[in-house]
């Protein structure tokens, strides 16, 4: 692990811990029907967080550059899904295996060595298509975290099931 990256993550999650309200940094989850907005907080034994994660990430964009904050979900023991549009213009990021963002420490940061972005990923605001990426972390996870369980053919949502949403985010 390259000291100069872990620096330059130590002080995003500073920088983010600075900027915004502690409700906007923490896993939430909503299973009323609502948007995630309104949601609750989500205590570290809660099922959900074990396979949710923060990814912190250094971005550069045509508009000029600063830190972004999404949400990814464990799918391998190095691998984490998010959306495409997170990762769009990210430079140098982070996986954060915390519910609370603001309060991660070193311990809880993974740094990211390859992103993978959907390669029909459509960027258009309107529509988001393909919105999807793979982001590979070094290290390992730690105790408490395991790897979601996917979605299958067969276990596709129905009409009226009910889902739940967590995320890191207002």
């Amino acid at each position: 692990m390259q000291a100069w990256k872990l620096v330059a993550l130590a002080t995003a999650l500073i920088s983010l811990a600075s900027c915004g309200q502690k409700s906007q940094d923490t896993v939430c989850s909503n299973t009323s029907g609502q948007n995630i907005v309104g949601g609750t907080n989500v205590d570290s034994s809660d099922p959900i967080a074990a396979s949710t994660v923060a990814l912190v990430f250094d971005v550069q964009t045509a508009e000029g550059s600063g830190q972004a904050l999404c949400t990814g979900t464990l799918v391998a023991k190095d691998i984490v899904m998010t959306a495409a549009h997170c990762v769009d213009g990210a430079v140098d990021g982070g996986v954060i295996f915390a519910t609370d963002a603001q309060n991660a420490g070193q311990s809880d940061l993974r740094v990211i060595t390859a992103v993978d972005v959907n390669p029909d990923y459509a960027a258009d605001a309107s529509t988001n298509r393909n919105d999807i990426a793979l982001v590979k972390f070094t290290g390992d996870v730690p105790a408490g975290y395991k790897i979601a369980k996917l979605a299958t053919s067969k276990t596709k949502a129905q009409d009226g099931d009910e889902v739940v949403l967590a995320g890191y985010g207002a």
